[in-house]
C-alpha cells in the first residue's frame, strides 16, 4: 500500500477512495427554493457520474453546481459541500493541488459558519487527511485525521460508520509511519463498527479488509490476508461491477499477496486485469497506473522477465515525475 519503516511490496493499496466523503445526499424536508433546487439537481447529476466512475462528467456537473451554490451565498453550506465533492473528483483525476485548495476553502467556510467542532468540519478534515494519504504525506495526515476522529467520536458516538471511516484512514497513516499496533487497533475498531452498523457487504467493509490484510501480511499470515482481500473483491464487484477502479485496487492487492505464494500465473492475471481497469478509468499517465505498474514489475522480475519489468518501471517513473512536476 504505502511505506512503513521500509519499502513494502510495490503497489499494495487500500481503498482510499471509499473513505473520502462525497456528499451524496441533498437537503430533505421543506421544499427547496428555485436556486437551491437547481443546485441539488446538479449535485445529483454529479453524484451519479461519480458513482459510475465517470469523473470528468462528475467534475463538469459539480463545477456547474458550484456556480449555483455561490449564488445561494459565497460562504454557504452548499459551497462547502460542492467544494468537498469537487476535491474528491480532483483526487481521482490526480489533480492534487487543486483538491487541496478546494478543501482548505471548504474548511474555512465551515469553521466560520459552524465552529471547530461540527460534523461538517469533521467531514472535511477526514477528506483532507485522505488526500494527504493519497499524496503519501503520512505525517501530515495524522493531525487532521486525529481531529476528525475526535469530533466524530464526540458528536456521533463510537458506533457510527463515519467514525469507522476516519479510524480506517488514521490507521493507514499510522501504518505508513511504522506504528503497526496503533494501525491494527484502528482497523479492528473500524471492522467491528462497520459490521454492526452497515453489515458485511458494504464498501467500507471492503476497505477495512484491505487495510487489515496488509497488517496480517507484514506479520506473515499470508493465507488470512488473501482471504480478506478476496472477500473485499467480492464486495466491491457486487456493489460496483467488475470494471470499477475500486475493484482494480482489490485486484492489485490480491496480485501482490498471491505473488508471495509464488502462484505467478494467477498473480499476473490479477495484475493485468487491474492495470486494464485503471488505465481505462484514469488514463495511461495517472499515478494509480504507476502503482499497478510497480507491482507488476516486481512480479515480472521474480519470474525472470527483466526486460518487461524494466519497461514497466521506466513507465512508472515517468508518470511519477510528470505528476510531481505538475503538482
Amino acid at each position: 500500500m504505502n511505506q512503513i519503516t521500509h519499502r513494502l511490496r510495490a503497489g499494495f493499496r487500500a481503498s482510499a477512495a471509499l473513505l473520502f466523503v462525497v456528499v451524496l445526499a441533498v437537503s430533505a424536508g421543506a421544499p427547496a427554493d428555485a436556486q437551491t433546487a437547481k443546485w441539488e439537481a446538479l449535485i445529483r447529476a454529479g453524484n451519479t457520474a461519480y458513482q459510475k466512475g465517470d469523473y470528468r462528467l462528475a467534475q463538469q456537473q459539480y463545477d456547474l453546481a458550484l456556480v449555483e451554490a455561490q449564488r445561494i451565498g459565497k460562504e454557504s453550506k452548499e459551497v462547502a459541500t460542492t467544494l468537498n465533492n469537487l476535491a474528491e473528483v480532483d483526487r481521482n483525476l490526480g489533480e492534487y493541488k487543486r483538491a487541496e485548495n478546494r478543501l482548505a476553502q471548504a474548511l474555512l467556510i465551515q469553521e466560520k459558519k459552524f465552529g471547530r467542532s461540527h460534523v461538517d468540519v469533521a467531514e472535511t478534515l477526514n477528506n483532507i487527511g485522505a488526500l494527504l494519504l493519497e499524496e503519501r504525506r503520512f505525517a501530515d495526515a495524522i493531525g487532521p485525521l486525529t481531529r476528525a476522529l475526535d469530533v466524530r467520536d464526540r458528536l456521533l458516538g463510537g458506533a457510527h460508520p463515519d467514525v469507522a471511516m476516519t479510524a480506517n484512514n488514521l490507521g493507514r497513516a499510522h501504518q505508513a509511519l511504522g506504528r503497526l499496533s496503533q494501525a491494527r487497533y484502528l482497523y479492528e475498531r473500524a471492522l467491528v463498527t462497520v459490521q454492526k452498523t452497515l453489515g458485511t457487504d458494504h464498501p467500507y467493509m471492503a476497505a477495512t479488509l484491505n487495510n487489515l490484510s496488509e497488517i496480517l501480511l507484514v506479520e506473515g499470515n499470508v493465507a488470512k490476508a488473501e482471504e480478506m482481500v478476496r472477500e473485499a473483491l467480492k464486495i466491491d464487484e457486487r456493489v460496483y461491477g467488475k470494471e470499477h477502479p475500486r475493484v482494480a485496487v482489490d485486484l492489485n492487492n490480491l496480485s501482490a499477496i498471491i505473488r508471495k505464494t509464488k502462484r505467478y500465473e494467477e498473480a499476473e492475471a490479477f495484475a493485468k486485469r487491474s492495470l486494464a481497469i485503471t488505465e481505462k478509468y484514469f488514463g495511461m499517465d495517472h499515478l494509480e497506473v504507476a502503482e499497478i505498474l510497480d507491482n507488476y514489475a516486481v512480479l515480472l522480475r521474480e519470474v525472470g522477465r527483466a526486460a518487461e519489468a524494466d519497461q514497466m518501471s521506466l513507465r512508472s517513473t515517468r508518470i511519477k515525475r510528470s505528476a510531481k512536476s505538475s503538482g
